[in-house]
């Protein structure tokens, strides 16, 4: 085995995950209609969990049982998806195809392709854990219309969800079927099933639209894979953390401050919300009211225009009597000024473009790559 090109072959995967991602996309839509369901974000945490498969290979000559896990949950989410997507086999032949696509290290991809023969064959392998069901049957509760372009959804599932909070999941409302979306519950997992998503209209995404608008209590959706590391760190070791959110980005972020609420010592937590103007701070009411409980948490908005379009349509959940006046400009623009080299924790939660713009403002002020957290990329 040429272990040297085994690992640019694992370095390949995650280097250069904006140009494989894509391409595997297209040949496995092309392949099964299925695999549709995939975001770019979830792509790039397969190409993760298939990067430390075939680093452990050229390390250790084997696949040590923390990565054989990773590959069985892959497994059970690509199961979860419908038959088609159940063949590993597919979706390890069309990665190959997107690598030779759009890399020119035949070598690496040679050595990566043998082994990820193997990392099928453990897929396959793996069992289906009936612990825990891949697909959570959810029934809506609530449709809260927070402005023209934002709802907040609620539903029930009869079996609590085990995600861990600031971990996104897929969502099929039955409506319309074959159809998957990922979305951030904006509460963590609790004993009673209940899930809240906050949901805007994208004009990128055909799916937003009739989620906003169209959704009714009583509909009925299906829940799967839980995944992402966001809040994958020790609230305990005393790092205070400065979250910045736009728009419905809050919602995985404040999923995260109610968890921390439980500890006996909270983090000290600061966060920025920011929208384009007053009437699409869509939260503020229960941020607000978050912080007037919590006394570790403050709260400051931002906003890009100090008057809302006539098309906004605000709503009472954007106001509150003693919520202070926003700052005018981007949550980026106003976290920068908080920024700590030293001490901070910084979680970002948003739209691909809106995280691109935020960190590069962040690291602008002086915070470090290894500060910064937030989802892949898509």
């Amino acid at each position: 085995m040429d272990t040297s090109s085994l690992r640019r072959g694992a370095d390949a995967l995650t280097e250069s995950a904006d140009v494989i991602a894509p391409a595997l996309l297209r040949n496995l839509v092309a392949r099964d209609p299925g695999w549709r369901v995939l975001s770019r974000a979830s792509v790039d945490e397969d190409l993760a969990t298939l990067a430390a498969a075939l680093s452990a290979r050229a390390t250790h000559g084997a696949y040590p049982p923390a990565v054989v896990r990773r590959l069985g949950d892959l497994a059970r989410k690509h199961r979860a998806l419908g038959p088609g997507p159940a063949e590993h086999r597919v979706f390890m032949s069309c990665l190959v195809a997107a690598m030779r696509e759009t890399l020119s290290d035949g070598p690496a991809i040679e050595s990566a392709r043998a082994r990820f023969a193997e990392a099928a064959a453990i897929m396959a392998a793996a069992p289906d854990d009936g612990a825990r069901p891949d697909t959570w049957p959810a029934r809506v509760l609530e449709v809260q219309r927070r402005s023209r372009d934002v709802a907040v959804i609620r539903l029930h599932t009869p079996d609590p969800v085990p995600y861990r909070p600031g971990q996104h999941v897929a969502v099929n409302p039955l409506m319309m079927p074959g159809t998957w979306r990922r979305l951030w519950p904006s509460v963590p997992s609790n004993r009673e099933g209940l899930l809240e998503f906050h949901v805007r209209v994208h004009p990128s995404d055909p799916m937003t639209r009739p989620l906003v608008a169209t959704t009714r209590q009583g509909d009925e959706w299906a829940i799967s894979d839980p995944r992402g590391t966001l809040g994958d760190f020790d609230p305990t070791d005393g790092t205070d953390l400065l979250m910045v959110a736009g728009g419905t980005g809050v919602a995985p972020l404040r999923a995260l401050i109610y968890s921390h609420a439980e500890l006996p010592e909270p983090p000290r937590t600061h966060l920025v919300f920011g929208a384009r103007s007053p009437g699409e701070l869509h939260d503020l009411r229960t941020l607000t009211d978050l912080a007037q409980t919590l006394p570790h948490l403050t709260v400051t908005t931002a906003v890009e225009k100090r008057d809302d379009a006539p098309y906004t349509q605000a709503t009472p959940f954007s106001e509150h009597p003693r919520a202070p006046l926003p700052w005018l400009g981007t949550a980026a623009d106003v976290a920068a000024r908080m920024v700590d080299p030293g001490h901070r924790r910084i979680l970002i939660g948003g739209g691909p473009e809106m995280i691109r713009a935020t960190r590069e403002v962040l690291l602008a002020a002086g915070a470090s790559e290894s500060q910064i957290r937030h989802d892949p990329l898509g």
